[in-house]
Parts: C-alpha cells; sequence; structure tokens
C-alpha cells in the first residue's frame, strides 16, 4: 500500500503528459491546417472604372479561359429604371402590349411609346447621362481591365425578336434564343463560349412587354458562341413548361 502511494503521483504524471502531447499535437495540427487553408479578401479595385457609363447587374457566372482571362455573363435586365437612365429607345410599345419597330403604326390605333432594350420608356430619349446596361458577356484580364463585351437584349441590335424585320446577331428566326434568365458562362479550349439560362421569357420587363423574343417560355437550352459574339449554334430549344431538371434540353 506504501508502494502504491508513493507511485500513483508518478502514474497521474505520466498520464497528464500524454494528455499535454495529444492536445499539443491537436493545436500544432490545427494551426498547420489554417496556415495552409487560403483567405480570401475582397479586392475593391478589381475590376477597373468600366467606361462608356456601363453598370452591371447581377452576375449569373464566372469562367477563366486558357490565358487566365476572366469572363463573366451579368443579367442586364435587373438593372432597375433608374439605375438604366443613360438608355435610348430602340423600339416602340402600344397601348396593347405589343412591340412594334421604330416609326410605325400601332395596330390598335394607339400612340405608340419608345423603350429601350430592357422595356424601359424612354419617349423624350435617355433621362440622363448615367448609366446603361454593360454587355451581357464581360471579358477581363487578370487585372480587371475590359478586354471586349457583347450580348444581351440592352446591347442594340444582338437580341432580335422572334418574326422581326431587322436580323439581329442572335436572332430567333435563325435558332439562337437568347436566355430569359443568364445563368452559367463556360470557355472551352478552343475558345469558344457557352452560356445557358435559368429564366422563364414571360414576356415581360419590369411588367411591360420586352422588345426582344422574351415569349419563348423557360430556358432549356446551351448557346454557343465564338469569342467575339458569333452566334454558332444552340443545344435544346426554350420549354413551354418548367423543365423536370435543369439537365432537361426538351423544348417546344
Amino acid at each position: 500500500m506504501l508502494n502504491n502511494r508513493h507511485h500513483r503521483p508518478a502514474y497521474l504524471t505520466l498520464g497528464t503528459l500524454c494528455l499535454l502531447a495529444v492536445s499539443l499535437g491537436l493545436t500544432l495540427f490545427s494551426i498547420s491546417s489554417r496556415a495552409d487553408t487560403p483567405d480570401y479578401q475582397v479586392d475593391a479595385s478589381w475590376p477597373k472604372p468600366l467606361d462608356n457609363n456601363w453598370l452591371i447587374g447581377q452576375v449569373g457566372g464566372v469562367a477563366v479561359d486558357g490565358d487566365d482571362n476572366i469572363w463573366i455573363i451579368q443579367r442586364q435586365r435587373t438593372l432597375t429604371n433608374d439605375e438604366a437612365w443613360g438608355t435610348s429607345a430602340i423600339a416602340e410599345r402600344c397601348e396593347d402590349g405589343s412591340i412594334i419597330e421604330a416609326m410605325a403604326e400601332c395596330a390598335d390605333g394607339s400612340t405608340p411609346v419608345p423603350i429601350d432594350g430592357i422595356g424601359n420608356p424612354r419617349p423624350k430619349g435617355p433621362m440622363a447621362e448615367c448609366c446603361v446596361p454593360a454587355p451581357a458577356v464581360l471579358k477581363f484580364d487578370t487585372a480587371g481591365n475590359v478586354l471586349q463585351g457583347w450580348g444581351g437584349p440592352a446591347m442594340p441590335g444582338f437580341v432580335g425578336k422572334k418574326d422581326g424585320v431587322v436580323d439581329a446577331k442572335c436572332d430567333p428566326d435563325a435558332g439562337c434564343n437568347w436566355p430569359a434568365g443568364e445563368h452559367g458562362i463556360y470557355v472551352d479550349h478552343n475558345g469558344f463560349v457557352y452560356i445557358a439560362g435559368n429564366g422563364n421569357g414571360n414576356g415581360t420587363c419590369n411588367g411591360n412587354p420586352c422588345p426582344w423574343a422574351a415569349t419563348h417560355g423557360f430556358d432549356a437550352m446551351v448557346l454557343k458562341f465564338s469569342a467575339d459574339g458569333t452566334f454558332i449554334y444552340q443545344i435544346g430549344d426554350p420549354n413551354p413548361a418548367n423543365p423536370p431538371t435543369s439537365n432537361d434540353t426538351n423544348g417546344a
């Protein structure tokens, strides 16, 4: 009994040392793990200020190409009327909601209202110098400089209207249906750009009929463009009903 009492402190000390060793090891592992974890911070200087009074809406996708350039696709239609006061009229809207070419007459006899590319009324032209929606697809270098931009309904002459008089770079009559809700962008090893969407083309822009093909239904397609925005082809078609999955390309 006497010997046990004398050795018990030694046993306790050895156990304590073991616990300390385990604790120290876990602490060092935790510190090492934190040291290996990247620390991300917002860089307020990226991207650089945009030219042309451009304003970016919601960003629906980011991609990096083989030259480390950063591509984004942004949603021009998420900008409000007062955020896009610098836009000009590209079409006209009649009282019955129909869209007509500039200087045409309304079938219902109403006086047409000039509208911009995202459906905002512009009866007297731009409301202010700033701002206008930036192109839907923007390419930046690693320093944040804009290298090029194209696409979207707010870019004059890019998105057409089905059976429209004027051809456009993305013309529904040629099989190009710009997404109702831009969502996703990818750049392949040859520099081709792919975009997709997850929106519902219900035909309205901020509650008003759109001056572009917005009545095609739910997005269920992928569009391929060259790096400069030239339309190549479209996989899938707009769907009159909500696709069952995000991979569904069965259209109308």
